[in-house]
C-alpha cells in the first residue's frame, strides 16, 4: 500500500500519480463504468431532446462563420438552438451519474491507501458510494439553505453598504470557507460520514493548514484546467474545420 504521511504540494501530486501507476486499470475501470454511463445518458439527452443536434442533423441549421456576428439575429438563433424541456431531467441525472462515479473512485482510493483496506470490486465500490450520493445530496440542500439565508441578509444590507465594498469584503471571506470545506467529499465517501459530520470534519481537518490545502487545491485545479484547455481547443479546432468544410463559399 502506498505510505501517507504529512506532504508537500508536490509530494501530493507525486503520491497521486503513484497511486493511479500502480493501479491503472483497477482506477479506470472504476471511473469507466460511472463516466461512460453519465456520457452515454448525455448523449442520449442531446440526439432526443437537444434542439441543435437535431436541426444540424436533418441539415435546417448549418453552422457558418457569420452564424454569430453582429449582422446576424443572435438571439432568434440561440432561441431556436435551446433544448426542450425534458432535456434537464437528463442532464440532471447524467451529473448525478458522474458524482456518483466520483464518489466511487474516492471509495476506491481510500481503500488502496488504508493498509488494513481490502480493494473492492468495481461493482462493489459502486455500491459503497451509492448511499453516500444522497448524503451528498443532502449537504448540497443545507448548504444552499445557508446560502439563501446570507443571501437574504446581504441583500437588507446592501442598503447600507455599497455592493462594490461588500464583494470586496465577502470575497476573501468566501475564499477562506472555500478552502476549509474542499475536503468534505472524501470524509462523505472515504470516513462514510453524514452531512453535516462532513463539514465538520473537512474543517477540523484543514486547521492549521490553509494555506497547504490551498496549494494542493490550486496545483490540482491548474492540472484539470490545463487538461480541459486542451480538450477545447482540440474541440474547437474540430469545430472550426467543420463550419469550413460545410460553408459554400
Amino acid at each position: 500500500p502506498l505510505v501517507v504521511g504529512p506532504m508537500g504540494v508536490g509530494q501530493v501530486a507525486d503520491a497521486a500519480f503513484t497511486l493511479m501507476r500502480r493501479n491503472y486499470r483497477y482506477l479506470v475501470a472504476v471511473a469507466a463504468w460511472g463516466l461512460v454511463a453519465s456520457a452515454l445518458i448525455s448523449l442520449i439527452a442531446q440526439i432526443a431532446f437537444g434542439k441543435a443536434f437535431a436541426l444540424l442533423a436533418s441539415g435546417q441549421l448549418r453552422p457558418s462563420p457569420t452564424m454569430f456576428r453582429g449582422d446576424g439575429d443572435f438571439a432568434e438563433t440561440l432561441a431556436t438552438m435551446l433544448p426542450d424541456p425534458l432535456y434537464w431531467p437528463l442532464a440532471l441525472l447524467a451529473g448525478l451519474v458522474g458524482i456518483w462515479a466520483h464518489g466511487a473512485l474516492l471509495v476506491a482510493c481510500g481503500l488502496i491507501i488504508d493498509p488494513a483496506g481490502d480493494t473492492l470490486t468495481t461493482a462493489e465500490a459502486y455500491r459503497t458510494a451509492l448511499g453516500r450520493v444522497f448524503a451528498l445530496i443532502l449537504q448540497t440542500l443545507f448548504l444552499l439553505l445557508v446560502a439563501l439565508v446570507v443571501a437574504a441578509g446581504l441583500a437588507l444590507s446592501i442598503v447600507l453598504v455599497p455592493l462594490f465594498a461588500l464583494a470586496l469584503l465577502l470575497l476573501p471571506g468566501a475564499v477562506y470557507v472555500a478552502v476549509r470545506l474542499s475536503v468534505t467529499m472524501p470524509a462523505l465517501f472515504i470516513e462514510r460520514r453524514g452531512p453535516i459530520s462532513a463539514l465538520a470534519r473537512s474543517w477540523r481537518l484543514t486547521h492549521g493548514a490553509w494555506w497547504h490545502t490551498l496549494g494542493v487545491g490550486a496545483g490540482t485545479l491548474l492540472v484539470m484546467m490545463g487538461g480541459s484547455m486542451l480538450a477545447g481547443a482540440l474541440g474547437a479546432i474540430a469545430g472550426v474545420a467543420a463550419v469550413v468544410a460545410s460553408d459554400p463559399a
